[in-house]
């Protein structure tokens, strides 16, 4: 018997389905595979570089990650009413950025942060120093949520002479303002301590320190808790840092205020 006739007709067929559908199952496997790593590579790519990302925002300095900026404070009225509804217009201001800022960013962003300061400028210690002191004014509405104080009390509002210029000769009251703990040390100085300054001295009434040192309000200003100290060649070493006053001092403060700068930043979450 042939292997036709031992196969028939019928058998032949059924053998080519067989490998037929095999095939073509195959080939429908294939099609899926390829389909389906096409639809999901795009998005495994997006989810890797989400990681990424987040990760190279994580391991970023705050400075780098965050929205930030510096200006000018504005200073054009003097008396205390109008800096204080200035400084309230500011601070609403900043504050309220990051609710203008579309989706998915606003969703990342704290609560914003900003401090004024002035340019610096000389100041004398009560005890000579082999180096020279540099020291800028700051004004912070939330300074206590950055420093706690360890000795003295937070500084008073300064309300100089009606004329200052014409009170040359006469007792000018001086500036209250607080230091930085490492700033005393470095200088040997104490709550009760004057420092020459102009427009007028200045009077140490508080000592404080940083609630936590690793936040980024530091990173931002750091000289408010660290003085630094550069030198050039043949001459004296240079002290630079920044002390408190009370924000109401602003007001009698314009001209300096005017010419210095606000720091402002508002923190990114990067596992957002």
């Amino acid at each position: 018997m042939t292997a036709r006739s031992r196969t028939g007709d019928a058998g032949l067929l059924l053998g080519h389905l067989r490998s037929s559908t095999a095939s073509s199952l195959l080939v429908a496997i294939l099609v899926f595979a390829a389909v389906l790593a096409t639809a999901l590579a795009p998005r495994a790519l997006a989810a890797l570089g989400d990681d990424e990302l987040r990760v190279s925002l994580t391991s970023a300095s705050p400075s780098l990650r965050d929205l930030s900026g510096t200006g000018r404070l504005g200073v054009g009225e003097t008396t205390p009413a109008q800096i204080g509804r200035l400084l309230e217009r500011t601070d609403d201001t900043i504050l309220g950025l990051p609710d203008t800022l579309p989706q998915p960013l606003r969703a990342a962003l704290g609560e914003a942060r900003w401090v004024a300061r002035t340019p610096s400028s000389g100041a004398g210690p009560p005890v000579a120093q082999p180096l020279s002191t540099v020291l800028a004014l700051a004004a912070d509405l939330r300074r206590d949520e950055a420093v706690e104080f360890t000795a003295g009390t937070e500084p008073a509002a300064w309300e100089p002479p009606d004329d200052i210029e014409q009170a040359a000769g006469a007792v000018v009251p001086p500036i209250e303002v607080a230091i930085s703990e490492a700033l005393a040390d470095r200088i040997d100085l104490a709550v009760g301590d004057q420092l020459e300054y102009s427009p007028a001295p200045l009077l140490v009434t508080g000592i404080y320190t940083a609630r936590d040192p690793g936040n980024r309000y530091w990173v931002y200003l750091p000289d408010l808790a660290i003085p630094t100290v550069s030198q050039s060649s043949l001459e004296l070493p240079t002290l630079r840092a920044t002390v408190y006053i009370d924000p109401q001092s602003v007001a009698a403060l314009p001209d300096q205020f005017a010419s210095g700068r606000i720091t402002a930043w508002v923190p990114v979450d990067p596992t957002a």
